[in-house]
């Protein structure tokens, strides 16, 4: 997987993300807003999280849109994010539960606000982190939700007041417990996305390799064929009633002597061009070129029950069509010779398992 590639599946992640994020906050400050408007009396405590939570959780959606908005803009001009501008844009997601713990802490103690749900949404984002393809990105996103959450805590601990809180509740253990939880949780996600990505990697130059394979195969058969020949169960023998056309042109010894190669393999090129379109057209495949001619077969891997009319079909269409050229002057003066023959066939793949 080359580089502009795996710019172009991290940015539609990240862009994923940010739909997903600017959504979610979005929808929270509609459900507070109405929250707030329909049961008044649960925020009697004070009116500051009134003034200040929903305004604050659509100004997050927002961010998370405008950011959107300039991933958006680097995958028109399919150019990779900056790597310092997806470092910051780390550092601001984790902020953003630090920053509402803040605020949370002008209508209730501060002790109790480093117990609210509102810690878990850091695991959101670390979860969330996946998704850039970045595994220091997750470690960086679990180290800063470590060090605020700490910061936080510490703050708190030493100096509010705590004088009639529980001490099981002030006690550090269980604030030091949280902050290694966080930084662990951005290094598992970082591992985890390093053998997501690996997978990607894997898979992609398997795809790649299939498609390549396919694209050589495809010019010797149909793509029902090849997806027949690269199934699980292409090597199975079998033995099957086909349909065998042998193709020559006539005198093309004389033909060669008289011409350049080039002119020779030009002409070849030309001739059989049309003649396997046709046979791929009546579901044949071409078995093998016999330098000027070919082995076509009805009937395997894959028949259609009509294989001795498709072989007809394709005979009476390869002479129409070498006839009309002759008339046309775009091929010399040439014969052909068709042989066909129906009978039963062993079937399979012949050589090394490797």
């Amino acid at each position: 997987m080359n580089q502009s590639t795996m710019d172009a599946e991290v940015l539609k992640a990240e862009k994923l993300r940010t739909t997903i994020l600017c959504i979610i906050f979005c929808l929270m400050s509609l459900l507070c807003a109405l929250f707030i408007l329909f049961f008044p009396n649960s925020f009697s405590i004070s009116k500051v999280s009134t003034i200040y939570l929903p305004p604050y959780l659509m100004g997050v959606g927002l961010y998370f849109l405008l950011v959107r908005r300039v991933i958006c803009r680097y995958i028109a001009k399919k150019k990779g994010m900056p790597i310092v501008l997806r470092y910051f844009n780390t550092f601001v997601e984790i902020s953003i539960p630090s920053i509402g713990m803040i605020l949370a802490t002008l209508v209730q103690p501060p002790v109790y606000v480093l117990l609210m749900p509102s810690v878990l949404v850091y695991y959101i984002f670390i979860t969330l982190s996946s998704l850039t393809l970045n595994e220091w990105l997750c470690r960086f996103s679990g180290l800063v939700a470590a060090a605020e959450y700490g910061a936080l805590s510490y703050f708190i601990l030493n100096y509010t007041y705590i004088e009639n809180i529980d001490n099981f509740l002030t006690a550090g253990f269980s604030y030091v417990s949280r902050v290694i939880c966080l930084f662990i949780g951005g290094i598992v996600t970082g591992f985890v996305t390093n053998q997501i990505k690996q997978h990607l990697f894997s898979v992609f130059e398997a795809q790649k390799e299939r498609d390549r394979i396919e694209d050589i195969f495809g010019k010797h058969v149909s793509p029902e064929v090849v997806t027949k020949l690269l199934s699980k169960n292409s090597n199975l023998t079998e033995y099957l009633p086909v349909c065998i056309m042998f193709l020559d042109i006539r005198n093309f010894t004389h033909f060669a002597e008289e011409n350049k190669p080039e002119v020779v393999v030009n002409y070849l090129n030309n001739l059989f061009d049309h003649m396997i379109k046709i046979i791929h057209h009546n579901k044949g495949i071409i078995n093998k070129f016999l330098g000027d001619g070919f082995m076509a077969v009805f009937g395997a891997p894959l028949s259609n029950g009509n294989d001795v009319a498709n072989a007809v079909k394709a005979a009476m269409a390869i002479i129409h069509h070498a006839e009309q050229e002759i008339k046309k002057g775009a091929l010399p003066d040439l014969k052909l010779g068709i042989g066909l023959h129906f009978g039963k066939a062993l079937t399979t793949t012949i050589g090394t398992i490797s």
